[in-house]
């Protein structure tokens, strides 16, 4: 089952579910894993903004 990680409107990645058995996934279990994938692009996306913040400040502060 693939889970679509969004950050906005726009997708920026995908995790895929599977199981030896096979399961049909709830409407509750479908909602919940989305909102942590949501989760998961949010925070990716938090740590990229910040690494290319650092590298500004180690350019402009000549910081290592």
């Amino acid at each position: 089952m693939p889970i679509t990680l969004f950050r906005g409107v726009t997708a920026k990645g995908c995790i895929w579910l599977w199981s030896d058995k096979e399961k049909e996934f709830s409407n509750k279990e479908v909602a919940l894993l989305s909102s942590i994938g949501n989760q998961i692009a949010t925070a990716v996306a938090w740590v990229k903004m910040y690494e290319e913040r650092r590298q500004v400040w180690k350019e402009r502060f000549k910081i290592q």
